[in-house]
């Protein structure tokens, strides 16, 4: 797929952002240029996005600055197409400096232009033609230049350079004004997305352009995967009692990937995460367990840097010894004991179920409410639980009060006690392997805070929290029958939803705990996608 941009200058604001309306907010450009007619001197733009779809009805502003220091402010609304147009009184052997503002809307980005007009140089339009995506294992990429306008085109110098300022390449054009170009991958920078500025200086008889164009740089990922038992190399027959070693490298044709998170399947079920080493290199032992005779497994590498596509190795297949007859057998069972169950629980009048299990209380800070007490009191009382099962945690309050003193109290078995002096004070609970829970106590209280239940949560389950808001806002009341995977899978999740959903698998899920900083990453991500500003 090839996209063409028309231009004479483009100015972008800024990269896509998620909403939390789950639109996309596009790149947005302007075309600006001057020139003379019957009437004078005639300014004419024209916003569209990045797709090259004009914007119409939008509000526009326009200043010109002359050279004697007056300056000229219009409105405009553009038409169908995105144009806008107007004559101004301009001297034709004089350079104004023109800017353009567009304050963006909900679909599309803020962007302001400013460039220099001079009538005295024909206008140059600036048509290129570049792959959107660019593949980096490829050695060049094919970059087409036509320099348009009332003059002819032919040899203009044309410079090259990306989002940095570093010139990628340079040429003339030729008579018919047009100019091929390779650029070398090498030349390009590491994958991600990236910008590429297309200008010309002019001569005395043509006006500078400029036209820039975002690029997808990207260089394509290899997975690979083996399974070894614990009697052969490679597994192909394993014991219900062997445990599997999957091994795998991660790399692309630039090297190894390192620290990158890998996922485990057999079929849907997930049967580990694991992260490369700093040569790209994985391993996790599995036991496959008798209830399967035949195992396909593969591995997954799900990426979030939108240079880098995600990965998927070849199967890995073997079959598992004495399970091939166990399974049939156990499936033509089961519907008779199925059935010797349903009989059972009739013959026993069985009307009512067990109650389901009581969900875990939610973390956070209870207060007692008083009971009768009247009496202004000084003392901090309470317990410090797990939020999981409410079993008593070791861990310390650091105490931090309104004028910048700080404390610290050791909690052990769970209980703590203190007597703070008259004022206000924050409280914060800490355990270990828990995030922490923070309340803010005034000093003296009237009883309510001598009956404290302090419940912290696993930085685990703090990190599944966090992909449960967004689960709830990608599926709804249908979330509770969904996993994190699912979330980090769904097609028609935003990119940022779905990245933050895999890295919150990788962390809840992983070998070791997650580290605090990333969780706390995480939870400003994803409150970000519901409060952007």
């Amino acid at each position: 797929m090839r996209v063409l941009l028309i231009a004479g200058l483009i100015a972008t604001a800024g990269s896509v952002q998620a909403q939390p309306t789950v639109r996309v907010r596009a790149e947005t450009r302007i075309e600006l240029s001057a020139e003379s007619d019957e009437l004078g001197p005639r300014i004419r733009g024209r916003l569209y996005d990045d797709a090259g779809d004009p914007l119409p009805r939008e509000r526009v502003t326009l200043r010109v600055d002359a050279p004697d220091g007056t300056q000229t402010v219009r409105s405009f609304e553009t038409d169908a197409l995105g144009w806008f147009e107007t004559h101004l009184p301009m001297n034709p052997d004089d350079a104004y400096e023109a800017e353009v503002l567009f304050e963006g809307d909900d679909l599309h980005e803020r962007v302001r232009v400013r460039r220099t007009l001079d009538l005295r140089r024909a206008e140059v339009r600036l048509e290129v033609e570049l792959a959107a995506e660019l593949d980096l294992s490829s050695p060049t990429h094919g970059l087409r230049v036509v320099a348009r306008g009332p003059a002819t085109g032919a040899d203009l110098p044309i410079q090259i350079e990306d989002e940095l300022g570093r010139a990628l390449a340079e040429g003339r054009t030729d008579a018919g004004g047009a100019l091929e170009l390779a650029l070398p991958s090498g030349e390009l920078g590491p994958p991600g997305p990236g910008r590429l500025t297309i200008r010309t200086p002019g001569d005395a008889r043509r006006a500078s352009a400029r036209t820039e164009i975002g690029v997808l740089r990207v260089r394509p990922t290899r997975l690979t995967l083996t399974a070894t038992c614990a009697d052969a190399d490679p597994c192909e027959r394993a014991a219900p009692t062997d445990e599997v070693l999957l091994r795998g490298t991660l790399d692309t044709d630039a090297g190894p990937l390192a620290e990158r998170a890998i996922g485990l399947y057999r079929g849907a079920e997930h049967v580990g995460t694991v992260l490369t080493d700093a040569q790209g290199a994985f391993e996790h032992r599995w036991p496959p367990g008798p209830h399967f005779p035949r195992a396909r497994v593969v591995a997954r590498f799900e990426s979030d840097a939108p240079g880098l596509p995600n990965a998927q190795s070849a199967p890995v297949v073997f079959e598992v010894a004495g399970a091939a007859v166990l399974g049939p057998l156990l499936w033509s069972v089961l519907p008779l004991l199925i059935l010797g169950g349903v009989l059972l629980a009739w013959r026993r009048r069985l009307r009512i179920a067990p109650p389901p299990p009581a969900p875990p209380a939610e973390a956070g800070v209870r207060a007692a409410a008083p009971a009768g007490r009247t009496r202004r009191a000084t003392t901090v009382r309470g317990r410090l639980l797990s939020q999981r099962d409410g079993q008593p945690l070791d861990g310390r309050v650091e105490v931090r009060s309104e004028r910048a003193d700080t404390r610290v109290e050791a909690i052990t078995g769970g209980r703590f006690e203190f007597d703070l002096p008259h004022g206000t004070h924050a409280l914060r609970f800490v355990a270990p392997a828990m995030a922490p829970a923070e309340v803010v106590v005034t000093i003296p209280h009237r009883g309510e805070w001598m009956g404290m239940e302090v419940r912290v949560e696993s930085w685990r389950a703090r990190v599944l929290r966090v992909a449960g808001r967004l689960g709830e806002r990608v599926f709804g009341a249908r979330w509770a029958r969904r996993t994190v995977h699912e979330l980090a899978e769904h097609a028609s999740a935003p990119p940022e939803v779905r990245a933050i959903a895999a890295q919150a698998e990788e962390h809840a899920y992983g070998p070791h705990d997650p580290p605090p900083a990333k969780v706390e990453e995480l939870d400003a991500r994803a409150r970000r996608l519901d409060d952007p500003g």
